[in-house]
């Protein structure tokens, strides 16, 4: 068979030209396919020129964006700052914030003086205050420079900063101002201008201005409310107040026994709010008259420690015999008289239980009416359905009470005169206790092993002192050191670290060995000196710096997230009777280790002293989650 019938008998559809046969119902549509296949190529050229010239103006908008736009300058951070104010005093209040938006913290302290810094011509006069007074202030955290400043009290102040606040349409943010004698101050945390300034309401004789807590808003204005704890004639009173106005909400509150600072606002898993604050174990006395005939023994009085007629009753062992506010014997006319705390006993000035009480119940005390807050009902078990109680006993004296991470919420750490105690956050039951000795510092939080927990615990004061780090969820030790102090030290700090563990700084003697041995350095002439300390190298500590000067405050600071890890320290006069030089200095980390001197815990070491320091220098630092 020839080939070209071959091919026919295999594509019978295909002609000679290769061209496919035209059907009866359209015998045109080949030669119309025919005459426009010459413009495909036209259409590829033009495609091919519009893709090329859209790359061509993709790639000129980028390198004028590029290299043309200037882009915005980053501001320059300096490692190391310091700014000093003349014949002044300061207090122990240290916060960060950004207040320029330059996206680096700054700095907020108070001190008191006669007038502010030469850049504000500010005087005390121009806020109503006598001189000297209190200033609070914003310093520049990348150059030290101050961004504002203003009279905000007539002598010291307790400060809440970051509360937010509502101009308006927008939102700000605050920093609430309680001094003495009556000022109650909201300054705007941007501009230092004066959002509203109202009365307090307490008693010019107040002896003590306990803690200033911020509350959910109750009132419903778009302000956080605000709790002002604080003691007057031997018990601690509550007010309330409006964090938009500042304007006192209902009336004078109590909280039925003697307290200390350190309350801490506490919410329970079903979202009911609990002021928690150490309390005195209150006695009960009863004055009794004398009978006729009765003996009082020589310098004696009646309702003083030690007279006849008083019965002394410490919390927890129960009443005498006879029922409540009834006592048998002496004349018949004091048999019935009421229970009184006694103030001068020792019992009373002892602040070993913790008490709580309902924010619900003190708002509904206060106004007389329903408040839209939360009632617990195993804590109101627990309180015995009164609006205050103890809800225990602690082993010594309740020193500090703090919040920590738990495994449902936040659980209660107790740091006592005897030991540390963690309570479940809920029922308050001990998680672990750990028996110390002194323990007077507030105690710190970090990571010693990475995403676990840990709390800094300063035991013992002087030569004495050792530094713990102890697991938070079984109370294990960690890590110890003997690190003697000196009266004065600053707090211990953290921060967290790239590998989530965390960098510690600890505060100490210049040399391991002063004030112990034959190094009999006077403390008045030994220095201050900063240690940092990391998990990886647990038998080393790096001393960053030596400060002679009295240091009021120290904060470890993350100036700018992932960069800039820099320490903040107030310095100033010992005591407010005596004026003096007040500085705020900043020293950024990584500039200090490079002169650093690498102290070893244990002898020997696989590193030398320089690859320790360069180990130090690559930290890298996180922000809190």
């Amino acid at each position: 068979m020839d080939s070209k019938d071959l091919e026919a008998e295999i594509h019978p559809l295909r002609n000679e030209d290769k061209r496919l046969p035209e059907t009866p119902g359209n015998p045109g549509h080949a030669d119309e396919k025919l005459k426009s296949s010459p413009r495909q190529p036209r259409l590829s050229r033009c495609r091919t020129v519009v893709f090329f010239l859209s790359l061509f103006v993709c790639l000129f908008v980028v390198f004028v964006v590029s290299f043309i736009i200037p882009c915005p300058e980053r501001p320059v951070s300096q490692g190391m700052w310091r700014i000093d104010y003349s014949a002044a005093v300061t207090y122990d209040f240290l916060a960060t914030e950004d207040i320029n938006r330059d996206r680096i913290q700054d700095v907020l302290f108070l001190y008191k003086n006669a007038n502010g810094s030469n850049n504000f011509n500010l005087s005390c006069t121009d806020e109503g205050f006598s001189s000297p007074c209190t200033f609070v202030a914003a310093v520049s955290g990348a150059s030290g420079s101050v961004l504002w400043e203003r009279p905000a009290a007539q002598d010291g102040a307790l400060v809440r900063c970051s509360v937010p606040q509502t101009q308006g349409s927008r939102m700000s943010s605050a920093c609430i101002l309680v001094g003495r004698p009556s000022s109650f101050v909201a300054v705007d945390l941007f501009t230092g201008e004066t959002l509203w300034s109202q009365p307090p309401g307490f008693d010019r004789n107040t002896s003590d201005l306990s803690s200033l807590l911020q509350l959910p808003d109750v009132d419903a204005d778009g302000a956080p409310d605000l709790l002002l704890l604080a003691q007057e004639d031997k018990e601690v009173s509550s007010y309330l107040y409006s964090g938009s106005t500042g304007r006192q909400i209902g009336h004078r509150g109590s909280l039925g026994v003697g307290g200390t600072a350190g309350s801490l606002l506490h919410v329970t898993r079903a979202g009911a709010h609990y002021i928690l604050f150490p309390c005195r174990t209150l006695g009960l006395c009863l004055q009794d008259r004398p009978s006729r005939g009765s003996h009082m023994p020589k310098g004696a009085e009646w309702g003083k420690p030690g007279s006849p007629g008083r019965v002394l009753v410490p919390e927890g062992q129960g009443w005498p015999t006879g029922s409540a506010g009834e006592v048998g014997g002496g004349h018949p006319e004091s048999r019935k008289q009421a229970w009184q705390p006694c103030p001068e006993s020792p019992a009373f000035r002892t602040a070993s239980s913790l008490c709580g009480c309902s924010v619900k119940g003190l708002h509904e005390a206060a106004t007389g009416g329903a408040s839209p807050l939360r009632r617990d009902l195993l804590w109101e078990r627990m309180l015995n359905t009164t609006p205050h109680g103890p809800l225990g006993r602690s082993p010594g004296a309740l020193r500090h009470l703090t919040h920590v991470p738990g495994k449902a919420g936040e659980d209660l750490l107790l740091v006592t005169s005897e030991a540390c105690v963690l309570l479940d956050g809920q029922d308050l039951t001990p998680r672990w206790t750990f028996r110390t000795a002194q323990v007077f510092r507030k105690p710190i939080l970090g990571h010693y092993k990475p995403d676990t927990p840990a709390v800094v615990i300063e035991n013992g004061t002087g030569t004495n002192r050792q530094i713990l780090l102890l697991d938070l969820g079984s109370g294990a030790i960690l890590w110890n050191q003997a690190l003697p102090g000196l009266p004065g030290d600053p707090q211990s700090a953290s921060l967290p670290t790239a590998d989530h563990r965390s960098a510690f700084f600890f505060w100490g003697l210049h040399e391991l060995s002063e004030l112990s041995g034959t190094n009999q350095t006077r403390p008045q002439d030994a220095q201050h000196s900063l240690y940092m300390f990391h998990p990886t190298l647990p038998g080393v500590l790096l001393e960053l710096a030596n400060i002679s000067a009295n240091i009021v405050s120290f904060q470890a600071v993350l100036f700018e997230p992932s960069r800039h890890a820099a320490c903040v320290l107030l310095m100033g006069p010992a005591g407010p009777d005596t004026p003096g030089t007040v500085s705020v200095a900043k020293h950024k980390v990584q500039d200090l280790v490079p002169g650093s001197r690498v102290v070893r815990l244990a002898e020997g070491g696989p590193d030398t002293d320089q690859a320790v320091r360069d180990r130090f220098s690559r930290l890298r630092y996180r922000s809190e989650a």
